[in-house]
């Protein structure tokens, strides 16, 4: 059990961001572009207003894929940004799209490895985007530490200034949220595609555009269309094993996070009163 003593000092905390910080300091700085050659990245024609699975490297799929590839084509970074209420199966969608990407369609380098590639916090999806290229990156709970709320914070700061200047690394980034409009504004704004959870493998899915030249509100900078409907597959079941494990320490830890966030915020007052008796 953790003492009090120990959440005032913080000192375990305190040693590792040094260490951290040094480490990033004393390693190289620039990017290593990655290696298209063994990868599939032909442009795929895609109607205005698709109605149907599209072939993509030999499987037929919902054409938000077709969508994915020929952003990557032209050397984008996807931002997909998955929604809906709690049981929904988000984090579940999320796992199958990066699977496909990765492992059915080669467009990603490897096989996805939920234990390197979905982050909870910010200083692990930067630590993750730094070290990866040509990946897909789950950002899970991302609504917990990038909220619409927290614009100014340097954590949200940090993803979009991240998003903005990373493209050369053409990561997939994924994040999952219960509601688009708790998510920060800046990272809503860089949506390529929305999946809107509406039942347990079923999703509304729309595909934006950026309106060049358009300056104005949300709306008029940008085009989206309605692509059909997603019955998402099932997961494979070795790579929900590994999210589940992944997942049930991060909700363990997270509770343990407000227990010491409420606590540190109860001892600032009782100082407070203290000196304000003094």
């Amino acid at each position: 059990m953790t003492s009090l003593e120990q959440i005032r000092q913080g000192e375990n905390a305190l040693q590792g961001i040094q260490k951290l910080i040094q480490d990033v300091q004393e390693e190289k700085n620039h990017i290593d572009i990655p290696d298209r050659s063994d990868l599939k990245t032909d442009k795929i024609y895609l109607p205005d207003n698709p109605d149907g699975n599209v072939n993509v490297n030999g499987h037929w799929v919902h054409p938000m894929y077709a969508r994915i590839n020929n952003m990557m084509a032209q050397n984008e970074s996807p931002i997909i940004i998955i929604v809906g209420k709690e049981g929904k199966g988000k984090s579940m969608t999320a796992l199958v799209l990066a699977h496909y990407l990765h492992d059915k369609l080669n467009l990603l380098r490897g096989s996805f490895d939920p234990e390197q590639q979905t982050v909870y916090r910010v200083i692990e999806f930067l630590l993750a985007e730094r070290d990866t290229t040509r990946t897909a990156l789950m950002f899970d709970e991302a609504n917990e530490t990038l909220n619409s709320s927290n614009f100014n914070s340097m954590m949200n700061k940090a993803v979009r200034g991240a998003l903005r200047t990373q493209r050369k690394r053409e990561n997939v980034h994924i994040f999952v949220c219960p509601e688009y409009k708790k998510l920060d504004k800046g990272i809503r704004q860089k949506v390529d595609i929305l999946i809107d959870m509406r039942a347990k493998q079923y999703a509304k899915v729309k595909s934006y555009q950026m309106k060049h030249g358009k300056r104005g509100n949300r709306g008029l900078d940008y085009n989206y269309t309605n692509y059909p409907d997603w019955a998402v597959p099932d997961v494979p079941e070795s790579l929900q094993k590994t999210y589940d494990e992944i997942d049930n320490q991060f909700k363990g830890s997270y509770l343990d996070d407000l227990l010491i966030n409420v606590l540190n915020e109860r001892l600032e007052e009782l100082e407070e009163e203290n000196t304000a008796t003094l």
